[in-house]
């Protein structure tokens, strides 16, 4: 489990609710929040702007 998705998907009220707000598909932040893929830069980007979490929190491995 990533803390980290796992903790803003349970701000955004669910997964559902929250991979439409970073406009990705609730199957993609499943799959983000058990740690089958990762967020890539973009959808780092749309976290970060609209939760606020920096980017390199997210991915640090691309934003140092």
């Amino acid at each position: 489990m990533n803390p980290e998705i796992q903790r803003l998907i349970s701000m955004a009220g669910g997964q559902g609710a929250f991979a439409r707000e970073v406009g990705r598909s609730q199957q993609t932040v499943s799959k983000w929040l058990h740690g089958i893929t990762q967020p890539g830069a973009r959808s780092a980007l749309a976290i970060e702007k609209t939760y606020g979490t920096p980017a390199h929190v997210i991915r640090p491995d691309i934003f140092l």
